[in-house]
């Protein structure tokens, strides 16, 4: 649409900054208000601002006022009650899942946004060529509308534990802090945001290979898109079995290959038909990409941060398309429209090549399910909720020929103390008596150690089951201070 409204190379490129832009500004804090407040009534709220711009991008185009700025500036808005409400949507379809089927529902999340990322601009495209502008958006705003039904049916969720909620700020912190102390989730952030901000050049200029390389009018590119769309649900239904078979690494890395090959062939080719049947292989390695690395995610994160992890997911994948959008639109404004395509081809396989060569795996069950918090012993001084730094002290009586798995358990266990919440961890040596050991950890305040131990899953808890047998006494030997001064 943008193509016949404006001839601007960057200002085609920015309607997918408009829509993916808003991901990275407010993706973090969608996931913090879906991780802590009521999602349904969330829900609610983002998809009546979604139908609200839906009917003023539906008037504007009846009254045919629609130009350039207008409909950059309504996909902005569309796109920030998308970033705003994608959290909650991930997260609701895993407490949904029964038990025993999370590991299905963490694949089908992963699928999903990615398949609909491919298959929405390509039904939108047929939309717009045999029926109109305005029966597009009229079809949306109806479609929202039926979605705020089904929201109204579904019964709330009750928020677990006693509590109270974090604030937004410390929410972000603590989302972010658990991906810096998770090794496989930076691990695959990083192979997701190389890919899709190199990948990106594909999206956001192929109305200008449909428009000038291929002369093809609107149902030409809708057509373009409907191959994408097809490769997409193609790998959408093959790639559980691939999963099964080929390591998730390999998968993630021959896929971004030959998606860069393509991506630099198409601009050389004058034939809409083979074009059509490379975007089918283009739009199958898209999704088995970005699938197959947010399945990774997914399954490694936590119930109390899950939608944390999802949004900022999101705010990767969409600040590299919005990032790379901009890139690619700026270089297609200098050199040729082909040379723009080899440049983003290459930088996709020198991206891909330096993200890391260690493996990556799926979670199990144990690293997202949660356990009962253990007793502890009674305060004696009363403590507000808000008080703190509190500082934790554990001593361990570890002997000589032990020290070597001592410290291997205790740097596990640190990790996960700070993934969970700690802001500083240290294992100290006593100068005094070299086989005493003591583990000390602050955390922000009673409230924040509170919530640490109800953080724990179950690979959590045997972790530190391992440790507990080096205590001096494992009937009750931590010690827990509150800052004064």
């Amino acid at each position: 649409m943008m193509t016949e409204l404006s001839s601007s190379k960057l200002m085609v490129s920015l309607v997918q900054t408009a829509m993916a832009l808003p991901c990275f500004l407010l993706g973090l804090p969608s996931g913090v208000l879906a991780d802590l407040f009521d999602k349904k009534r969330l829900l609610f709220i983002t998809q009546l601002g979604s139908l609200s711009v839906c009917v003023l991008l539906l008037i504007f185009a009846f009254l045919d006022y629609l130009s350039a700025w207008p409909l950059l500036i309504l996909t902005f808005a569309l796109g920030s009650f998308n970033a705003l409400s994608m959290a909650a949507w991930l997260s609701s379809t895993i407490q949904l899942a029964p038990t025993g089927q999370l590991s299905a529902a963490f694949a089908l999340n992963s699928i999903s946004p990615n398949v609909g990322r491919v298959i929405g601009p390509a039904l939108a495209g047929l939309c717009i060529a045999f029926f109109g502008v305005t029966t597009l958006f009229a079809s949306v705003s109806i479609s929202f509308l039926l979605v705020l039904l089904l929201i109204s049916s579904l019964k709330p969720v009750k928020r677990e534990g006693f509590l109270p909620p974090e604030r937004l700020w410390t929410g972000m912190m603590n989302g972010l802090r658990y991906i810096r102390h998770t090794q496989q989730q930076r691990m695959a952030l990083r192979y997701v945001f190389m890919f899709d901000l190199s990948g990106c050049a594909l999206w956001a200029l192929l109305p200008l290979i449909a428009k000038n390389q291929l002369n093809l009018d609107a149902n030409g590119y809708g057509l373009l898109l409907g191959s994408l769309g097809i490769g997409a649900i193609i790998s959408a239904t093959q790639l559980p079995n691939l999963l099964n078979r080929v390591s998730i690494r390999k998968l993630v890395v021959s896929s971004s290959v030959i998606y860069a090959g393509v991506m630099m062939c198409i601009p050389f080719i004058q034939n809409t038909l083979v074009v059509c049947c490379m975007l089918v292989v283009a739009g199958a390695c898209w999704v088995g990409v970005n699938t197959s690395a947010g399945t990774v995610i997914q399954s490694t994160a936590a119930a109390w941060v899950r939608a944390r992890v999802a949004s900022i997911q999101l705010l990767v994948i969409m600040g590299a398309m919005a990032l790379g959008a901009i890139i690619w639109g700026l270089v297609g404004d200098h050199i040729a429209l082909n040379y723009t395509f080899v440049v983003a081809g290459l930088c996709l396989i020198s991206g891909v090549s330096v993200s890391g060569k260690q493996p990556l795996k799926m979670g199990s069950e144990a690293d997202f399910s949660s356990v009962k918090a253990p007793e502890f012993q009674p305060i004696l001084l009363e403590i507000g909720m808000d008080e703190g730094p509190v500082a934790v002290e554990i001593d361990y009586l570890v002997s000589p020929s032990g020290k070597q798995e001592f410290l291997k358990i205790a740097h596990n266990v640190g990790t996960i103390r700070r993934r969970n919440g700690a802001l500083k961890w240290r294992l100290y040596r006593d100068l005094s008596q070299p086989d005493h050991y003591a583990e000390r950890f602050i955390v922000r305040s009673w409230s924040e150690y509170l919530r640490q131990r109800e953080r724990a899953t179950q690979a959590d808890k045997l972790d530190a089951l391992k440790l507990k047998q080096y205590q001096f006494n494992p009937q009750g030997d931590t010690q827990r201070f509150v800052a004064v001064l």
